[in-house]
């Protein structure tokens, strides 16, 4: 059993197929996800470079057949990862879509706090927009963004057709690279359609709402600081 999955067996987690809905249940309640941050950090040793759900994911919930579901190969995600901080635009501006569970952007965000200080860098110099169709991914994105203190918007929809199932806000409101990030839900509204460009189908849901108000959510699309 990897160091994942027992973890997982704390939270009731004792069969793969219960890991993403029991996941983002947690991520909605802070004292509990917080006990599931610190849990995961230690039985990685506190290392955030890498995606630690990339084998978990990978043999337990990967849809190769329908979805064609594989992770990204680390040397692969090294090499775009120095493209975009060597290339023309802000590094810390970042978007990808079909994100899987964010182990490309973790390499991105881990090469590019390296290039600041320790004492110097804030989680307000890089935002990820990210965009992932997969109901079971989605929980493990948002998870692997919150336990490192980011900033950013995920979208749970359609890239090519633009649908989406919901979005959400996640932002560290202290703007301490040592803090957790917290989560908001977009309402399903003409103005974050707008915003996100993206079509909602079905309804909310559910209402879910721990940081600023949605009038600040255009400026941290375009990367610039957010008020708590």
């Amino acid at each position: 059993m990897d160091k994942v999955a027992k973890v997982f067996m704390n939270y009731g987690i004792d069969e793969a197929y219960k890991a993403p809905s029991i996941l983002m249940n947690i991520l909605f309640d802070k004292e509990l996800r917080e006990k599931l941050f610190k849990d995961l950090l230690i039985a990685h040793d506190y290392d955030l470079s890498y995606d630690w759900f990339f084998e978990y994911f990978q043999d337990e919930h990967a849809d190769r057949k329908k979805k064609k579901q594989d992770f990204t190969p680390k040397s692969v995600a090294e090499l775009l990862s120095r493209i975009a901080l060597t290339g023309e635009g802000d590094p810390g501006n970042y978007y990808e879509c079909c994100a899987g569970t964010g182990s490309i952007m973790i390499t991105h965000w881990d090469n590019h706090r390296r290039e600041y200080s320790p004492f110097m860098y804030k989680p307000s110099q890089h935002f990820a927009h990210l965009e992932e169709l997969s109901d079971r991914t989605v929980p493990f994105l948002l998870l692997n963004m919150m336990v490192r203190g980011m900033n950013g918007v995920v979208v749970h929809g359609d890239t090519l057709r633009r649908t989406c199932k919901s979005a959400y806000l996640v932002c560290n409101t202290e703007d301490d690279h040592m803090d957790y990030s917290g989560i908001s839900v977009f309402p399903h509204t003409e103005e974050v359609e707008k915003l996100l460009n993206v079509k909602f189908i079905g309804e909310q849901a559910l209402e879910h709402k721990e940081l600023m108000s949605i009038e600040k959510v255009d400026e941290l699309l375009r990367g610039c600081k957010y008020e708590s």
